[in-house]
């Protein structure tokens, strides 16, 4: 299993508006490719004061789910996020491979 996992550092201010968006449009459109085989959706326990940190772990099957995954469709998906939460978001992605 392959395990596609983006962090996200998230603005206190657009945290509701954000976790609402993820839950009811992004992680959908996502689960829409039929690519994914299950995913979790965590908050960053942290005592800081700073922004809001959050982990996205997408699970695929093989490697080449991912790879058609990241090819044909993840561009697409994280540029609407990026222009729904303009300056108000960070994110990094980490590829883990399941052993």
């Amino acid at each position: 299993m392959m395990i596609y996992s983006i962090t996200f550092a998230v603005e206190n201010r657009a945290e509701s508006e954000w976790i609402a968006y993820m839950k009811e449009i992004h992680i959908p459109q996502i689960l829409k490719s039929d690519l994914v085989t299950s995913y979790h959706f965590t908050k960053v326990l942290s005592d800081e004061t700073t922004d809001r940190a959050y982990n996205l772990q997408l699970h695929y099957p093989t490697r080449s789910h991912l790879e058609q995954y990241i090819a044909e469709l993840d561009q697409e998906i994280q540029s609407r996020l990026q222009q729904q939460f303009n300056g108000k978001l960070g994110s990094f992605c980490t590829f883990l491979e399941q052993v």
